[in-house]
């Protein structure tokens, strides 16, 4: 995964990224530099994650995904005013204030890797056009590094900040002895948990 790109700083509101395709505000805005101007279900990255539940339901259900320990993911499924299937929340563990480092906003695709490669085209175009500042990777094909059969592919693209935070826009096309459904899931990633994720995650 490689991060580039350098941009100034000019946004004065939140911009929200919103199901499935991305709906920004009517006005046009062509510079961004901080991650923290773009929300998914209203969250961000900085945000504290006590902000929408409790610690409580925190702690009852946080899952650590990685072999490596440092950073949990909390799964949110409220659906109401929303097409996405779920959300998902990145905490470093034992942060007591629950910061949140990365949000993931996901729909699934039955059986249906090439309505997600679609979709994920117009959400690419639509980010394109509305942040041109930002500097992209090209569209990159993988292996997921979780499936020892090595039979899930990942397709992917990025978009950079200066700060060294990312969005990335992902179809997941899962092999069949995972047993999980395709998606599509757009990614708000701050610089230190995109390293980590890079480097350490899978350790």
């Amino acid at each position: 995964m490689t991060r580039i790109g350098h941009s100034e700083k000019v946004f004065v509101m939140r911009v929200f990224i919103a199901v499935l395709v991305l709906i920004f505000s009517l006005q046009s805005w062509s510079k961004a530099d901080d991650i923290r101007d773009f929300e998914i279900e209203g969250m961000s990255i900085g945000d504290s994650l006590l902000d929408l539940v409790t610690k409580s339901d925190i702690e009852k259900k946080k899952d650590f995904k990685h072999p490596n320990k440092k950073y949990f993911q909390y799964i949110y499924l409220n659906k109401k005013n929303t097409n996405y299937d779920y959300f998902q929340f990145a905490i470093m563990d034992k942060d007591k204030n629950y910061i949140i480092e990365g949000v993931t906003g996901g729909m699934y695709f039955h059986d249906n890797i090439r309505g997600c490669l679609k979709k994920m085209d117009e959400v690419i175009e639509d980010v394109s056009k509305t942040f041109s500042d930002l500097e992209q990777t090209k569209k990159n094909v993988r292996k997921h590094r979780a499936d020892p059969s090595e039979k899930t592919i990942i397709t992917e693209i990025y978009f950079n900040f200066s700060t060294g935070d990312v969005i990335a826009i992902q179809c997941t096309d899962y092999s069949e002895t995972l047993n999980y459904y395709d998606q599509l899931s757009i990614k708000l990633v701050s610089s230190k948990y995109f390293d980590w994720m890079t480097d350490e995650a899978y350790e």
